[in-house]
């Protein structure tokens, strides 16, 4: 009866170990595992990726994508043991799953540590636990990073924008202060074309007007030299148009009286005023600014009976 049974559920089949990982250095870790047993049983190794053989596996087999090949080559042995790799490594979820799917379900959990425990429910409980706490932690951890490098990233936007605009500042203002120097620039040639043009122009135009009344009186001079009697007559017509009686006789004394004068001429007014205001015997015309004693001059002309030193 018991060898029916046996030969029921296939117990009578050849022992293998079976292992199951993910990567190469999963499998040569449970491999180890395993030979250190001592079973003596034959080891068929299944690798989801794409590896070399492992030493110290009987049986050999690699790829993630034929999962029902794997469950046909099982289906010749009796898993008298399968040990399985749950370390964390992302995909063939089904891969891992299938030792639970071979009788008669004697299975060894390995984790990231190379540690092995078998699937009871405690032992579950807290493997899915730390996975959980696990997955929270470097849940909470990228987000934190994520977090800090969208700080930085805006605490760099805002910096940089805050730079740019104190750069636009900047050039702003250095546009207003060139453009007001500039204005300034443009103001004062202005002023100094206008200054030119109409100023100095003017000052030029009253010397040449000037110039003109020296040389005409400087002629006149010079046809009173030629022209005595001439010059006496005019004299005594110019003194009856202003109503002021002078006596033309030589001076009795050195009295005199100052005007002032600008150039080469004299302010008929001027002349006029100092004749009616003052009983002088001399009439002294002083440049501006010239301070030099008029006696010697009138000395002379006292001694000469000149009329004008």
């Amino acid at each position: 009866m018991k060898r029916r049974l046996a030969l029921l559920i296939g117990a009578n089949r050849p022992k293998v170990i079976a292992i199951f990982g993910g990567t190469r250095a999963e499998v040569e870790c449970a491999v180890r595992h395993a030979r250190n047993g001592c079973t003596g049983l034959p080891v068929w190794a299944y690798c989801a990726g794409p590896s070399e053989p492992v030493s110290g596996c009987d049986h050999f087999v690699c790829g993630d994508a034929d999962l029902s090949r794997f469950r046909k080559d099982l289906g010749t042995v009796w898993v008298a043991l399968s040990i399985v790799a749950w370390t964390g490594h992302q995909g063939a979820s089904a891969f891992k799953l299938l030792p639970f799917t071979c009788p008669p379900f004697r299975i060894l959990i390995m984790n990231e540590a190379g540690g092995f425990f078998a699937p009871v429910p405690d032992d579950l409980v807290r493997h899915f636990n730390r996975r959980l706490g696990d997955a929270v932690v470097s849940g909470l951890r990228r987000s934190g990073h994520g977090l800090g490098g969208v700080m930085q990233w805006t605490r760099s936007c805002c910096f940089r924008a805050s730079q740019r605009v104190a750069d636009s500042a900047r050039f702003v203002w250095s546009l207003a202060y060139r453009g007001g120097e500039n204005f300034f620039d443009i103001v004062h040639l202005a002023w100094a074309l206008l200054y030119q043009l109409y100023l100095r122009g003017g000052e030029q135009f009253c010397g040449a007007v000037l110039l003109c009344r020296e040389l005409a009186l400087s002629g006149l001079a010079l046809v009173a030299q030629l022209v005595p009697a001439l010059s006496l007559r005019a004299i005594r017509t110019q003194g009856h148009r202003t109503s002021i009686a002078r006596d033309l006789r030589p001076a009795p004394d050195g009295s005199f009286v100052e005007v002032a004068i600008t150039g080469r001429g004299w302010d008929r007014n001027s002349v006029m005023r100092a004749i009616s205001n003052s009983g002088a015997s001399f009439i002294v015309f002083r440049w501006s600014g010239e301070s030099a004693s008029a006696h010697p001059l009138i000395a002379a002309a006292l001694a000469e009976n000149a009329f004008a030193v």
